[in-house]
């Protein structure tokens, strides 16, 4: 996939994922009858702006971010419906309304996807042959059924990618079933792209659900991608796995990749970086959500908040630290790609 196309995909995710957050701030504000001043998706000069109520809505040029501004989230305001006018159960609410509705952006996606596209298949059908590439070059067709690679018997998808994977550069002859029909074909698998893999030019079939059955996988892909997230991150930080992290860059290359298999795993892609966010939102962490759920609980405990000035500088310093960390992620992520 081209760089451009790469890029405004990448931006075009972000962004969705950036309002679906900012909106579940927005909407449990509304709902709490907090006063939100301003409603913004992206950062930086200011691109286009309209009132509703006494909101202003805006999109920024970058969108890398966003925020739902209301008087009070920083220290005492003298708006009657300020952020700090409400109750710790409420103001607990909006701030984790953000990442509440990633979860559930990323199950409604997870049930379009599922419905409208349907879900990978299990066996080794083919749904899609990408032209030039070795499948279609050799007459290969959507629908055929891989049954064997060189004389071994394929049941699974995953068995046949396995294949092809360990066998770049080397002749395979695929045997499919094509309508009750076996044919033959000789292919010589070749690095994709990226350089991370053998391919041929074929994608995985899927099958469309019902919609009992999308809400069920919907809501059990969401949780698993949740405990997944979760026990990877325990993993790096226990020194019980390398630790693997991904700044925009990173994540725009994965989106070029994820994007040539076709609309289905993007979508899917989509909306397991928002489930990503979701979980990292709510790490106790200087900056994010998280943390100002500590200090919203810390209140709740004691009966009075923590110095506005404390929690203020605890959150100005882990910004610099995770602004730094950004930093430092991006140079490895393109150091990563240019080498």
């Amino acid at each position: 996939m081209n760089v451009i196309l790469t890029v405004l995909l990448t931006l075009l995710m972000f962004g969705i994922i950036i309002f679906a957050h900012e909106f579940g701030h927005l909407l449990c504000a509304k709902k709490c009858h907090i006063y939100v001043e301003e409603f913004s998706v992206g950062m930086g000069p200011k691109l286009f702006a309209f009132h509703k109520g006494e909101t202003q809505y805006t999109l920024r040029l970058f969108p890398i971010g966003g925020y739902c501004k209301m008087p009070g989230e920083d220290g005492e305001s003298e708006h009657p419906n300020g952020f700090d006018k409400k109750s710790v159960p409420q103001r607990m609410l909006v701030v984790a309304g953000g990442a509440l509705f990633n979860f559930i952006f990323a199950i409604l996606l997870f049930i379009v996807a599922y419905m409208a596209l349907g879900t990978p298949v299990n066996e080794a059908r083919i749904g899609e042959v990408t032209e030039g590439m070795p499948a279609a070059e050799a007459g290969m067709l959507a629908g055929d059924e891989i049954t064997a690679i060189n004389g071994e018997s394929v049941d699974t998808w995953a068995e046949a990618v396995t294949i092809i994977n360990a066998n770049e550069g080397n002749e395979l002859t695929f045997t499919v079933d094509r309508d009750g029909e076996s044919l033959s074909f000789q292919i010589v698998p070749e690095l994709s792209e990226d350089g991370t893999q053998s391919v041929i030019g074929i994608v995985r079939d899927s099958e469309r659900l019902s919609l009992f059955g999308a809400i069920q996988l919907g809501f059990q892909q969401t949780y698993d991608l949740t405990k997944l997230i979760l026990v990877s991150l325990f993993d790096m930080v226990t020194g019980q796995a390398d630790v693997e992290l991904a700044g925009p860059v990173g994540v725009g290359q994965m989106v070029g990749q994820v994007a040539n298999y076709g609309l289905l795993n993007f979508i899917i892609f989509i909306a397991a970086i928002s489930v990503n966010l979701g979980v990292v939102n709510l790490l106790p962490l200087p900056a994010l959500d998280g943390s100002r759920l500590v200090f919203l609980a810390i209140e709740g405990l004691r009966g009075k908040p923590v110095s506005a000035q404390v929690e203020g500088t605890i959150h100005f310093v882990g910004f610099v630290l995770l602004m730094g960390l950004m930093i430092v992620i991006t140079f490895f992520d393109v150091s990563r790609i240019v080498g």
